[in-house]
């Protein structure tokens, strides 16, 4: 961290002032957050001060150095692999700033330069060691990808708009109706108010084996069938295996029996040869593993091939060009590129994630979410598949645990398992799971 990089007096200054001054907390936080920070106990201290202004019940939303100081202490031997007495005397050293708590939003954004410049020489080394490697033709251009992403993205929260500058697009807006992107499930998408929209990131979560993968093939097919182009990133199935699960789904086709019935073979060769015109491209394992080459490749379609949604399985299995810490370290990267993504591309996020495994009695929450920080913070919609591992059991709980636009709820779905298809739920006790009922 020493050769890159960083403003510590700036840092401190910021954790000085919202000390000092705990109403300034709204100000410093439209510039930065904890991972803005440099120093590991800086970013410790930027959290634990935010917990102590915005706990209310506790200590009336008061921040003073002493309560600093008793709530670290109250913590144990560590917090977030920085010790105790590391913090302590990180304290000490921010009560000797003496910064003049009013030019808070200035130290903020000289901290947010800081972090900016260590992204660029952070994607530059890593760019040149790259392509200086024996590497692969398409690592050193994801590493070069980084690099580029890393510049363009420098200064963006900079650009600042006046009422006068932003009223004639709110105005427009008005007469416009959203687009969005069903899923197909009719109580799915009514709670969604039509699907995920252009400039969101919604994420699909479930435990392994709960449905969230074959949900998301038929999210990006019906967009498909829809005229709207998708890009579906996968890091662990071949397109060819993910095009012929779109296709078991719609006809209603087992395919794992297809070499035994010759029927079935000839209704996915029908099925295929009219699939050809849906404009969705894939990219299988190894393909575009990382979200900077996720970035420039949705760029680039978005321009020739007119792609409006992406759906990435899954987010665990996705890397950053640049070396990380930790997994926490890497979520937090991918899922900020991947919200700026969608807002400066346009497009609508269809983003895959694991849930911890829990018992099954046990319904998921945001908690639940891998690294789940950065996940629910990025998002703007999170839903969430829940399916008991009981044999026999098909019915799955579609929770929408985060709506930024408004409702959240729950709904229900059947899972059947021949065609690896989320189904709308089955009211009717008569009614039997037959292809021809599933139309």
């Amino acid at each position: 961290m020493k050769d890159l990089p960083n403003n510590p007096t700036a840092e401190r200054a910021v954790l000085y002032s919202l000390v000092v001054e705990p109403e300034r907390l709204g100000g410093v936080l439209q510039y930065i957050g904890p991972d803005d920070f440099a120093a590991p106990e800086h970013r410790v201290l930027f959290e634990v001060i935010c917990e102590t202004i915005l706990d209310q019940e506790r200590n009336d939303g008061q921040c003073d150095f002493v309560v600093l100081r008793d709530r670290l202490a109250s913590r144990g031997a560590e917090r977030d692999g920085v010790s105790i007495r590391t913090l302590i005397e990180a304290v000490d050293e921010v009560q000797k700033a003496g910064a003049v708590a009013c030019n808070a939003g200035y130290y903020a954004q000289r901290v947010l330069e800081a972090r900016q410049e260590r992204d660029l020489v952070r994607a530059y080394r890593t760019a040149g060691a790259t392509v200086e490697s024996n590497a692969a033709l398409t690592e050193k251009r994801a590493a070069l990808e980084g690099l580029a992403l890393a510049a363009s993205e420098t200064g963006a929260r900079d650009e600042l708009h006046t009422v006068a500058e932003v009223l004639p697009e709110a105005l427009a807006s008005m007469d416009e109706r959203p687009e969005r992107f069903p899923s197909g499930l009719p109580d799915l998408d009514d709670l969604l108010d039509g699907g995920v929209g252009r400039g969101e990131v919604c994420v699909l979560a479930a435990r392994p084996g709960g449905g969230k993968s074959s949900l998301g093939a038929q999210w990006a097919a019906a967009s498909a069938r829809g005229g709207r182009g998708v890009l579906f990133a996968s890091c662990e199935m071949k397109p060819a295996d993910l095009l012929m699960r779109m296709l078991g789904q719609q006809e209603r086709v087992n395919v794992r029996t297809l070499a035994y019935n010759p029927r079935d073979r000839e209704i996915l060769a029908a099925a295929g040869r009219q699939a050809t015109a849906w404009p969705i491209l894939f990219a299988g394992p190894g393909r575009l593993n990382t979200v900077e080459s996720i970035h420039a490749a949705t760029r680039h379609l978005t321009r020739t091939r007119r792609v409006k949604l992406v759906v990435i399985d899954y987010l665990q299995l996705l890397t950053v060009a640049q070396k990380t810490e930790s997994l926490r370290v890497r979520i937090v990267e991918i899922t900020r590129r991947l919200k700026l993504l969608a807002l400066s591309e346009n497009v609508a996020v269809l983003l895959l994630s694991q849930l911890r495994r829990a018992d099954d009695d046990h319904l998921p929450s945001l908690s639940d979410l891998k690294e789940s920080g950065s996940i629910e913070q990025d998002a703007d919609l999170v839903v969430m598949l829940h399916r008991p591992q009981v044999e026999g059991e098909s019915l799955v709980k579609v929770l929408i645990r985060k709506n930024r636009r408004g409702r959240t709820g729950a709904a229900e779905m059947v899972f059947v398992d021949d065609y690896c298809l989320a189904a709308p739920a089955v009211r009717e006790p008569t009614f039997r799971l037959h292809r021809e009922n599933l139309a």
